[in-house]
Formats: structure tokens, C-alpha cells, sequence
């Protein structure tokens, strides 16, 4: 996988009115920061890089994440937007008769959803990222798996690890002539 830039950004979310945004296509194209800073997000809350390692599979997941990503990043730095910041923080309004219930940001919108980024496209994203491809094995990811789940739920993965022992107690000597467990030997088995 290519580290998604801004003409990759662009393409994943053709709808997106980047330039209405302050981000008109250029050379260089204003878009790379907030692309930089997508792949940096990105990155940490799955502990994959965005490059040559990630998976196949999972390549186009990635690039979707980062494309999010960055549209969340330009909405959130709109000046409308900083300046009604905390309607993001209310559940409910009553002005007179207006009413208005919005879904509560630090609640997850059904019983045990977690959610690591309050935009439920991003935020589903995120969590098959946090997942591995069809025999991965990555130890990196599923630490970072086991992170979240600790940090949003307080549930924290069993921590194990083998030991080898020697229950012999020292019996390895052939004591009866038998098994190196100092057991006589077996009977054999006669066919009738």
C-alpha cells in the first residue's frame, strides 16, 4: 500500500466539496497537512503503518480511514464549526417550543458498541483495522486491540505465558527397567 496523499484523499471522497473547505486543488495542494495528520491519526489508534506492511486486504480499508479521517479534520477546523464546538456536548435542547434530543457523544449509540472516534463510519473502520487479515499474525495490532478494549470497557486481557516443567522429580532413571518415568514397562497388547 501506497501512503494515501491528497490526490488519493480526493478520490476516495469525490463528494466532498474540499475546496468550499479552504482546500482548492494546487501545487503543492494545501490538502497534504491534514492528509499528513489522517495518516498519523490513523496510524496510532491502529498501531498499522501505511505502508508496504499493511495487508492487502486491508489496504483499502486503510485508505477509506485516512480519507475520513481527513474530511473530519476539515469540518473540525472550520471556523462554524470551533465556534458551536459544544453543541457537540449537548444531549438535549429546549428553546420555548423547540425541542431538540441529539445522541450523547460520550455514550455508545447501542449497548456494547465502543467507540474510538465519534463518527460511526470512521469509527467502524477503525475497529476492522484493529482486527487482522485472514492468517496475520500480528502481535502489534492485537496489543493495540487489547488496549482499547482495556481503555473503554476497564477489562484487561489475560496476561499468560507457558512455563516448562519437570514433574518428573528427578524419576528420569530407568528404575524398573521400563519407562524413563520409572514405571514399569507396558503390557503389551496380544491379538486373540
Amino acid at each position: 500500500m501506497d501512503t494515501p496523499n491528497a490526490a488519493a484523499v480526493r478520490t476516495a471522497l469525490p463528494t466532498f466539496d474540499w475546496a468550499d473547505r479552504g482546500y482548492p486543488e494546487g501545487d503543492p495542494d494545501p490538502l497534504e497537512g491534514p492528509v499528513l495528520m489522517a495518516n498519523a491519526y490513523v496510524s496510532a489508534v491502529t498501531a498499522r503503518p501505511l505502508d508496504s506492511t499493511m495487508p492487502s486486504a486491508l489496504s483499502p480499508l486503510a485508505s477509506q480511514a485516512v480519507a475520513l479521517r481527513t474530511a473530519q479534520q476539515v469540518v473540525q477546523l472550520d471556523p462554524d464549526y470551533i465556534g458551536s464546538v459544544n453543541d457537540d456536548s449537548l444531549a438535549s435542547m429546549s428553546i420555548g417550543p423547540y425541542s431538540e434530543t441529539r445522541r450523547d457523544p460520550t455514550k455508545s449509540p447501542s449497548k456494547g458498541a465502543l467507540i474510538l472516534n465519534q463518527w460511526p463510519a470512521l469509527n467502524d473502520i477503525l475497529w476492522l483495522l484493529l482486527g487482522l487479515a485472514p492468517g496475520e499474525v500480528n502481535d502489534v495490532v492485537s496489543d493495540k486491540y487489547d488496549y482499547w478494549i482495556a481503555q473503554l470497557t476497564g477489562l484487561i486481557a489475560p496476561a499468560w505465558s507457558f512455563v516448562e516443567m519437570d514433574w518428573t522429580n528427578g524419576l528420569t532413571h530407568d528404575w524398573f527397567g521400563g519407562s524413563s518415568w520409572g514405571l514399569p514397562p507396558p503390557i503389551p497388547i496380544v491379538p486373540d
